[in-house]
């Protein structure tokens, strides 16, 4: 009995590994999945909202394309290290901790900064000053709707994933 319950044991905890890493790659390719998707969508939503024509969207939007590459590995670089600061409780951590945590928040911001100056700069050599001022406002707004349209998607899916897993226990006949 003890060999069985063993060699049991052995079989799923060797197996965890091998399950862990497939959820991984599921992760990661749901993602790029979704970062193509929102591309896609930003694509069609900025060539109709800045009226691009084609020799235009032909020479913005590979540069859109490096530019929202650039501002992606910042925020993940924030968001990462952000994690580790989020485990501890930040009125209790040393002065050093939170100065190190507000410094890495600043230095953020000043990157995006810099990244969004420079690639204004570049759309302003392929575009009219006109689209790529509208291309200011507008940005934000197209983001804001992906990210509104990305919750509601989650938010029905987990209430799918919730119906699906709940029972409708249905009441047996009251006994006279």
């Amino acid at each position: 009995m003890k060999k069985m319950i063993v060699i049991a044991l052995t079989t799923v905890l060797l197996g965890l590994p091998v399950y862990a890493q497939k959820e991984c790659k599921n992760k990661e390719i749901d993602k790029k999945a979704l970062q193509e998707k929102i591309m896609k969508k930003k694509q069609a939503a900025f060539t109709e909202n800045l009226k691009l024509n084609k020799e235009e969207f032909e020479k913005f939007w590979p540069l859109y394309q490096e530019y929202d590459k650039a501002k992606f590995e910042i925020m993940e670089r924030k968001h990462k290290a952000k994690s580790e600061f989020k485990k501890k409780d930040l009125l209790s951590v040393d002065e050093n901790t939170a100065n190190e945590l507000i410094d890495m928040e600043i230095k953020t911001y000043m990157e995006l900064a810099e990244v969004k100056r420079t690639y204004y700069e570049k759309f302003r050599s392929v575009l009219p000053a006109q689209k790529v001022a509208k291309l200011m406002f507008e940005e934000h707004e197209v983001v804001k709707g992906l990210n509104k349209e990305r919750k509601k998607e989650r938010m029905e899916k987990k209430g799918a994933e919730e119906r699906q897993h709940m029972k409708v226990v249905k009441p047996k006949a009251a006994i006279k």
